[in-house]
């Protein structure tokens, strides 16, 4: 007997009863009235909010398909499963809230099962762009999760699910590329991998892939790429090589020292692992291994550039010491250099920056003047840019006192000598005219501050910093009513 609130479903109970009679009277297949009076109260006691477990269910439909598929009468069996349905029927009846109809705990379990299952298929890495989307989609569904009453937890829960979707998402996208990293960098990344494996001496090609693996915080997935293609080519000496740049990369000299010593097991021969080896040594404090090293590089190498690398590194190796016997050693090795390519300015350019880098002011400016003197006009560039370094260098050096012209005045000469080889159009000149202008106030030369500004504001007259400017140094030179005059 079904209940709701403590009564009877008489009504419901009273249309079952209507249409089972006629047919246990009869003997013959259930009319439409009859299952019109069956279906008035099933409608009835499923409009109250009671469920019928699915076992009996199945009880009347075995039932009731007998009755249907025969013109005989409905057997004891038939009669015996009707009655064991409306008997558990009947012991199921609840009483319906005002909310949520209270049921069973199997039931219950088996629907938060359900939405696990949906939440789970929303995880997958499929369109992944959507997922976070549809996650919160899903969440106003999913209420038995998210009472506040009965579980606090599950939101943070939820929030975590959707982060973790999308770091799987990214997964997904690397674990099957070239290089492991994203589509989008992957052919860009596998095309310079590619120049490196043919030739690793382009150490800005091997800066541009790891810089984007690094962009991609990838950087570990460069050492998983280049080992899975050791295992692939294990003789190819140049992925050695690679290996050993990361790893110089990441500051593990040791691993870095070890893969370019494998490189030297695989061709003695090539200078560049030798080259790398020395280096990393030098990095550890071990100058007289480096230099021995950087030595049998250049005995060894055949191409002159790899050559003049390798001795410029022997010079450096040299410099990085105080000591002056040190010192002597760099500056014949330069000076044999410098012999054997007289007449190259880029050679001589890279020496004269060896010596202005360790601080060899005197050496760096005659060897920039060496360069003005062969650039002559066929590279008034170079010949710029050398006065450029002259003048820096000239920035820098303490003043000696007593002495002219002072180091500063030394510089503006070298500014003006280098404006005079470009044109007014190259895109030097404005950086040059504003260090002479800077220079002209720390030293306070008013006129010729004046007379640098004037020339500027002929060629611009709307410029109204240019016209600022001016009106400050004639207030430097005491010309007070014309700087009012200015500014108005």
């Amino acid at each position: 007997m079904f209940k709701e609130d403590g009564r009877t479903l008489n009504n419901g109970r009273r249309g079952w009863s209507n249409g089972f009679s006629r047919v246990f009277q009869g003997g013959v297949r259930a009319s439409s009235e009859d299952c019109r009076g069956w279906s008035n109260g099933f409608s009835r006691v499923f409009r109250r909010g009671v469920r019928v477990p699915s076992e009996d269910c199945r009880s009347w439909s075995n039932g009731f398909s007998r009755v249907w598929g025969s013109q005989d009468r409905p057997s004891v069996a038939d009669r015996r499963n009707w009655n064991n349905g409306f008997s558990r029927a009947s012991s199921v009846g609840v009483t319906a809230s005002a909310g949520l109809f209270a049921r069973p705990s199997q039931t219950r379990l088996k629907a938060l099962l359900q939405r696990k299952t949906r939440l789970k298929a929303l995880l997958q890495p499929r369109q992944s762009l959507l997922q976070p989307f549809r996650l919160l989609e899903e969440k106003t569904r999913l209420k038995p999760l998210l009472q506040p009453r009965r579980s606090l937890f599950k939101l943070p829960l939820l929030i975590l699910a959707i982060s973790l979707s999308q770091s799987r998402a990214e997964e997904t996208t690397t674990q099957n590329t070239f290089t492991g990293l994203p589509t989008a960098a992957d052919a860009q990344v596998a095309r310079y991998m590619n120049l490196l494996i043919q030739d690793p001496r382009n150490d800005f090609l091997f800066g541009e892939v790891f810089r984007i693996y690094k962009t991609h915080k990838a950087e570990y997935r460069l050492l998983s790429f280049l080992k899975g293609s050791i295992k692939a080519k294990p003789d190819e000496k140049n992925l050695w090589i690679l290996l050993g740049l990361a790893y110089r990369e990441f500051r593990d000299l040791f691993l870095a020292r070890k893969y370019f010593n494998k490189a030297i097991e695989i061709d003695p021969k090539d200078y560049f692992p030798r080259y790398l080896t020395a280096q990393v040594v030098l990095r550890e404090g071990k100058l007289d291994e480096a230099i021995a090293g950087f030595r049998t590089a250049a005995d060894i190498a055949s191409d002159p550039e790899d050559k003049l690398r390798a001795r410029e590194a022997l010079a450096k190796a040299f410099l990085s010491q105080s000591e002056t016997e040190n010192f002597d050693k760099a500056a014949a090795e330069l000076d044999a250099i410098l012999k054997e390519r007289e007449f190259d300015t880029e050679v001589h350019w890279r020496v004269a920056r060896i010596y202005e880098d360790h601080g060899l002011h005197e050496q760096a400016v005659s060897g920039f003047h060496k360069i003005v003197e062969l650039a002559d006009d066929d590279e008034p560039e170079l010949a710029c840019r050398s006065w450029m370094r002259i003048a820096g260098i000239w920035e820098e050096a303490d003043p000696p006192e007593g002495v002219t012209p002072t180091p500063q005045q030394k510089a503006i000469a070298a500014y003006l000598k280098a404006r005079e080889l470009i044109d007014e159009q190259h895109w030097l000149s404005e950086k040059i005219s504003s260090r002479i202008l800077d220079l002209y106030r720390a030293t306070g030369r008013a006129d010729e501050w004046l007379s640098e500004l004037q020339s500027r504001i002929e060629k611009r007259p709307r410029d109204v910093e240019l016209r600022k400017e001016t009106a400050r140094a004639l207030a430097a030179a005491g010309k007070m009513k014309e700087a009012a005059e200015v500014r108005e």
